[in-house]
C-alpha cells in the first residue's frame, strides 16, 4: 500500500536464528522508503508497453521487469512472464520458471502446456511440467520434434525431454543429426545430456561420432564414450587427463574421471593413470588418480600419497581423508602410522 516505510539490514551472529536477545554482527541505520500510489491504468499501460517492446537485457529483466511482473500475478502478467522461458540467458529462464510459483500450479501448468504445443520446448518448461504426472506423455510428444531445431533454447528443451525417456532409440537418427549440427550458443550441459542419451542406444554410429569429438568437447563426451567400454578408446580417453587444451578449471571438472576410467578398464587403465600423475595434474584430479593407482596396488600411487602427506597444506588434508576412506585399517590411524603404511607399499623410488 502507498505510504512511508523504514527498513534496515541486520547481519545476525547465527544466520537463520532470530530469538529475543540474539546478538548481531552489524546493523544499518533505518532507511525510509516511500511507496507512491499508482496512477489510474498505470500497470495496464506498462504491460501494454512491455508487450509491444519486450525487454531483452538480462540485468534489467532480473532487477526490474520480472520482479515487477510478479508484483501482481494475474493472467496478463503470466502471459508475459512465460515468454521469458525462451530467453537465451539461463538465469532469466530460471527466474521466470521460479516465478511460476506465484500462480496456482494447475494454472501455470496449463499455460505452459499450451505454450509448449504452440511455440516449442525449453529446458525450464520441461523441468516444471515433467513433475506433473498427468502431462508427461503430452510433454514428451510435443518436445521431441525440436531435436531438429537450430535454436539452442528449443533444442535444449528437446534434449531435456530425452532424459526422461526409458528408451531413446526411436529418436536416434534425429539425435545423430542434432549432434552433428549443434547450433552456436548451445550450452555444454545440453551437449553432455545429448551425448549421454545417444550413448544409451549402444549404437556403433554413436560411438564413432562421439569419438571424433573427444578432443574438441572432452567435458561433454568423455563419459558417453567411456560407457561403451571399448578398450580401443583408452589412448584417447587417457590423453584427456594430460590435455594441454584444457584450462585448470576444466581439468578439475575431470576430477572424478580417473575413478570411472579405472572402474571400466581396471588394470588396462593403470599405464594411462601413471602417465597422467607424472604430468602434475590438478589438485583434486591428482588425488583421484592416486587413489585408483593405490586400489590397483601400484607403488606410484602410494608414493604420490606420501608426498602429499608431507605437505602442510590442503593437499595433506585431502589425502588423509581419502586414505582413511579407502583403507579401513587407516580409519583411526595416526599420521605417522599412515606414513609408514605408504612407505611400505611405495617401495624404493
Amino acid at each position: 500500500e502507498a505510504g512511508t516505510y523504514e527498513v534496515r539490514f541486520t547481519l545476525h551472529s547465527q544466520p537463520g536464528l532470530m530469538r529475543p536477545g540474539d546478538q548481531f554482527r552489524t546493523r544499518s541505520e533505518w532507511t525510509p522508503i516511500t511507496v507512491l500510489a499508482s496512477e489510474p491504468n498505470q500497470r495496464a499501460l506498462w504491460l501494454a508497453e512491455l508487450r509491444e517492446h519486450p525487454v531483452s537485457d538480462e540485468a534489467e529483466l532480473l532487477q526490474e521487469t520480472l520482479p515487477s511482473l510478479l508484483g501482481h500475478p494475474d493472467d496478463a502478467s503470466l502471459e508475459l512472464l512465460t515468454g521469458y522461458l525462451y530467453h537465451p540467458d539461463r538465469s532469466v529462464r530460471t527466474y521466470a520458471k521460479n516465478g511460476l510459483s506465484y500462480w496456482p500450479e494447475e494454472v501455470a501448468s496449463r499455460r505452459l502446456l499450451a505454450l509448449l504445443q504452440s511455440r516449442g520446448s525449453s529446458d525450464e518448461i520441461l523441468q516444471f511440467l515433467y513433475w506433473q504426472q498427468a502431462f508427461q506423455s503430452e510433454v514428451l510428444a510435443a518436445s521431441t520434434p525440436y531435436l531438429k531445431s537450430d535454436s539452442p533454447v528449443l533444442l535444449a528443451g528437446a534434449i531435456t525431454a530425452l532424459k526422461q525417456m526409458a528408451d531413446a532409440r526411436p529418436y536416434l537418427e534425429d539425435m545423430l543429426l542434432a549432434f552433428e549440427n549443434l547450433p552456436p550458443g548451445i550450452e555444454g550441459q545440453s551437449v553432455l545430456d545429448l551425448a549421454q542419451a545417444m550413448a544409451t542406444t549402444k549404437d556403433e554410429r554413436v560411438h564413432a561420432l562421439l569419438g571424433k569429438f573427444i578432443e574438441q568437447r572432452p567435458l561433454e563426451v568423455l563419459y558417453a564414450v567411456l560407457s561403451f567400454g571399448n578398450s580401443s578408446d583408452l589412448p584417447k580417453l587417457g590423453a584427456m587427463l594430460i590435455a594441454d587444451n584444457l584450462d585448470s578449471k576444466s581439468k578439475e571438472r575431470l576430477s572424478e574421471f580417473p575413478q570411472a576410467l579405472y572402474k571400466t578398464f581396471g588394470s588396462l587403465s593403470v599405464p594411462y593413470l601413471e602417465r597422467a600423475l607424472a604430468n602434475s595434474p590438478a589438485r583434486f584430479t591428482g588425488r583421484q588418480i592416486a587413489r585408483q593407482l593405490m586400489k590397483a596396488g601400484d607403488p606410484v600411487g602410494f608414493r604420490f600419497a606420501l608426498a602429499a602427506l608431507q605437505k602442510k597444506n590442503g593437499e595433506q588434508s585431502d589425502m588423509l581423508l581419502g586414505l582413511r576412506a579407502e583403507f579401513p585399517e587407516l580409519k583411526d590411524a595416526s599420521n605417522d602410522k599412515i606414513a609408514a603404511f605408504l612407505v611400505e607399499r611405495g617401495g624404493n623410488q
